[in-house]
C-alpha cells in the first residue's frame, strides 16, 4: 500500500509528465539539476561520455538562441522568452 506522502509524488509526478510543458532546471553553468516533461525534442546528447550540460545537448539549432536567452535572463534576473523557449531567474 501506498503511504498519502508516496501518493501525493505518485500524483504530482504524474501532472507533470502528462500535463506540464517541457522544462528544465539549471544553474548558470548550464548544469542540468531536473527534467520534466517530454524534453526529448529539444535535446540531442554527443557521443561519449554522459553530460548535463544543457549548451552540450540541446538540439544544434537552438544553441544560440539558448545561450543568448540564459545570458540575458542571469544578467537582468527577470524572465525572459522566445516563442519556444521561456526562462526564469529565481
Amino acid at each position: 500500500t501506498f503511504s498519502e506522502r508516496d501518493l501525493s509524488k505518485i500524483i504530482a509526478s504524474s501532472l507533470l509528465e502528462n500535463f506540464a510543458p517541457p522544462a528544465f532546471v539549471i544553474n548558470d553553468q548550464g548544469e542540468i539539476f531536473f527534467y520534466s516533461g517530454r524534453c526529448g525534442r529539444f535535446l540531442e546528447p554527443p557521443t561519449g561520455s554522459p553530460n548535463h550540460i544543457i549548451f552540450d545537448i540541446i538540439r544544434k539549432p537552438l544553441r544560440p538562441e539558448l545561450h543568448a536567452l540564459v545570458h540575458k535572463c542571469i544578467k537582468t534576473k527577470t524572465e525572459v522568452s522566445h516563442p519556444s523557449l521561456t526562462f526564469e531567474n529565481e
